[in-house]
């Protein structure tokens, strides 16, 4: 009887150490999925910025098109808890994003990005939790008329 009884405390003695494993898996494997989405981004948006010219004739916009995946709250991931795209510079962007409370990652976009509603310096916020996004880049001009990558969606 003594043999069952220490079976079971050990058995909860183990679970009980690995949930802190499990939980910082989880904001590794975010952290990494999110990584790849900004990377997937900045391929896009670099792309169109110096590959593509502003349409001035009335045509449509050139433009790319990238999905984005926020985790959900589960036993592998956890939600981020915020993405956001500031435009710093005439050409360059800064995307910025933190996971479970950690410190905030960054990674720099050789393009400005603006959101679709206002072609100003205003911070683009994305994000969700469990869902699948699609967002639009398009070549367009700002008010100075300089080239800038809007962000917007279909």
């Amino acid at each position: 009887m003594i043999r069952y009884v220490l079976a079971v405390i050990l058995a909860v003695a183990l679970l009980v150490l690995s949930v802190p494993a499990i939980d910082l898996v989880a904001g590794v494997q975010t952290e990494r999925q999110l990584e790849g989405d900004v990377s997937d981004l900045e391929d896009a948006t670099v792309s169109l910025f110096e590959n593509e010219e502003v349409s001035h004739d009335g045509t449509l916009a050139p433009q790319r098109t990238v999905t984005l995946t926020f985790p959900d709250d589960s036993l592998t991931t956890v939600p981020a808890d915020y993405v956001r795209i500031d435009r710093v510079h005439n050409e360059t962007s800064i995307v910025s994003y933190s996971v479970d409370g950690r410190s905030e990652r960054q990674q720099t976009i050789d393009a400005p990005i603006v959101s679709e509603d206002s072609t100003q310096n205003e911070t683009v916020e994305l994000g969700g939790s469990g869902e699948e996004t699609t967002i639009v880049l398009r070549l367009e001009t700002d008010a100075a008329g300089d080239p800038v990558v809007t962000l917007g969606y279909p």
